[in-house]
């Protein structure tokens, strides 16, 4: 066949595409409803993310899809989670935002050996000003005992949406340590809320066995004015952060229909 003046083929070979290994990152698809109001037990809200809490904690909050974004970001929605109540977390509670991921979707970090690969998280967030202070972000993976292996980095937002960005090493447990090859949960994408003094350790950059949040983590639950949003989730192999990863609205909803679809 003739070549085609000025045109290329980079569909299949484009390593921008794929690289975002997040479920509906920036929230487009929400089955389910777009209002929540989790308490004592876990939910998912919108599809993809469990709002989670341990030891029964009382998350008492109004979960919603909201369009305030920030600009130019690729997001067209974000989440956002309102404090109903004052509520103190003690011993082993927790209240956790997250995403759960099948091991055998990331076998590519090749965890277990000396060729394991370094990951970069982001993700843009804001909050009011009540609801000021530092979270821990506390991404953890699981080998085929289930066990868990994570770090733990504390960010600070503010009233003003920003782009926060966590450089996971491979070290630690991620050399030695290989991710569950199988469709049980093999990597956790977590946000920590709320925290009991059970399992607040130093926040730390090595993939470890040890805590949930940082010291010195706020506990969102500590004003019933409190709100926070988030959207643009992605977590990628490397060590430099690209923009995130827009997928068409089709292309999310079949990822979503793997694990949740309406039945007309």
């Amino acid at each position: 066949l003739p070549a085609i003046s000025g045109a290329s083929l980079t569909g299949v070979t484009d390593t921008l595409s794929f690289r975002n290994k997040l479920h509906n990152p920036d929230f487009k698809v929400w089955q389910k409803g777009t209002t929540f109001s989790p308490t004592t037990s876990g939910i998912y809200s919108a599809d993809r993310w469990n709002n989670a809490n341990g030891s029964s904690f009382n998350q008492d909050t109004t979960v919603t899809r909201s369009t305030d974004v920030p600009t130019n970001a690729g997001s067209s929605y974000s989440i956002k989670i309102e404090a109903d109540a004052a509520v103190t977390p003690s011993g082993g509670d927790n209240m956790v935002f997250r995403q759960r991921l099948e091991g055998q979707d990331v076998q590519d970090f090749d965890f277990g050996g000396a060729n394991a690969k370094g990951l970069v998280a982001s993700f843009w967030c804001k909050c009011n000003s009540s609801a000021a202070g530092a979270y821990s972000f506390s991404p953890r993976f699981f080998d085929a005992s289930n066990n868990g292996y994570g770090q733990i980095h504390n960010f600070t937002p503010t009233t003003s949406w920003a782009r926060y960005t966590f450089v996971l090493p491979a070290n630690g447990k991620a050399l030695d340590t290989a991710i569950i090859n199988s469709n049980d949960e093999g990597f956790e994408f977590a946000i920590h809320l709320a925290t009991g003094s059970n399992d607040v350790v130093s926040a730390h950059s090595t993939w470890a066995s040890q805590g949930w949040a940082g010291t010195g983590s706020k506990n969102f639950m500590d004003d019933a004015a409190n709100e926070i949003y988030f959207t643009g989730f992605q977590l990628e192999t490397g060590s430099a952060v690209t923009d995130l990863e827009v997928r068409s609205y089709g292309d999310e909803l079949a990822r979503c229909e793997r694990y949740y679809q309406v039945l007309a």
